[in-house]
């Protein structure tokens, strides 16, 4: 199964594959204190949910120039690496908020960030399928 992050320094969306890695569902948001506390618990929903990978959504720049939020996400992903091994890719989460929610209403609004994630991972997952398809 495939993790996705939508990485904040207060709240982590996070969303989960299911075993065809076909479709994404969120999981509850996490409210964070520190990136060593999101890693802590990353790592146990690793475990917990046997996932193979990660996938972590990271904001493109304007004109391809990284905005401060996107340094704060690199670096996050580099103590991830270390933290954690597991395969981890990066992927561009350009507006996957803005689609979360306009998709969402009501009680749903409080996890937006892992909608978000789920948005990100269902980009990812036809990316994949995609790909094994022209192969």
């Amino acid at each position: 199964m495939i993790l996705s992050i939508d990485y904040g320094e207060k709240k982590v969306g996070l969303a989960l594959s299911d075993e065809t890695e076909l479709v994404g569902s969120a999981l509850p948001t996490l409210k964070i204190k520190t990136p060593a506390n999101a890693i802590e618990l990353i790592r146990e929903i690793c475990g917990e949910k046997h996932v193979s990978k990660i996938v972590v959504g990271v904001p493109s720049g304007w004109q391809n120039i990284d905005s401060p939020q996107t340094k704060i996400v690199r670096e996050f992903i580099a103590f991830l690496k270390v933290s954690i091994k597991l395969p981890v890719d990066e992927w561009d989460e350009s507006y996957s908020t803005k689609i979360a929610e306009r998709n969402i209403s009501g009680k749903q609004k409080k996890n937006s960030d892992s909608y978000a994630a789920m948005v990100i991972l269902q980009e990812y997952l036809d990316y994949l399928r995609n790909e094994k398809n022209h192969i």
